[in-house]
């Protein structure tokens, strides 16, 4: 947030709660045996959105306990794998763009060469497959809609998630 802060710009709150979590995992784990990325590897928990809908949503503050839990599952797995596509250096100049205010889809384009939120979501949910099966969970497919606010204590208080993430 801090990145963005210096040119009073905001970052997509998706990426934002996205890097937190990943900072998380690195703070306390092996970022690829973490809390978050553990979770993200239980397939038949969630399934990630499309990213058309996805990427300008925050999770609603009515929100259930697993809808919210999905929401900061695919924030922290779609920045995880930006930042792992090319690396930190890539990442960087990707928060550089839209802190410059640039449109998402420019900024990876400009970034990564995706031409579309599809083409990045086509490679994202290639990599889920990937990961999951070395994880031993098949991706089943996409939900459907979330929108709006809620807190991470939501989704600390689920018993569901709560095993998930411990």
């Amino acid at each position: 947030a801090g990145f963005f802060k210096v040119k009073n710009a905001e970052a997509p709150r998706w990426l934002e709660e996205g890097t937190a979590m990943l900072m998380e995992d690195q703070a306390t784990e092996d970022a690829d045996t973490g809390k978050w990325f553990r979770a993200m590897n239980h397939r038949d928990t969630w399934k990630p959105d499309p990213l058309q809908q996805f990427v300008g949503t925050a999770p609603k503050q009515e929100a259930s306990e697993k809808d919210a839990g999905d929401w900061y599952l695919q924030a922290y797995s779609l920045t995880k794998f930006i930042l792992t596509k090319r690396g930190a250096l890539s990442f960087k100049h990707l928060c550089e763009e839209l802190r410059e205010g640039k449109e998402l889809e420019r900024a990876l384009w400009n970034t990564y060469r995706w031409r579309s939120l599809e083409d990045l979501q086509e490679e994202y949910l290639a990599w889920i497959r990937t990961t999951s099966k070395s994880q031993k969970g098949p991706l089943q497919g996409n939900r459907q809609g979330r929108q709006g606010r809620k807190g991470r204590s939501a989704l600390k208080k689920s018993t569901q998630w709560q095993s998930l993430i411990e």
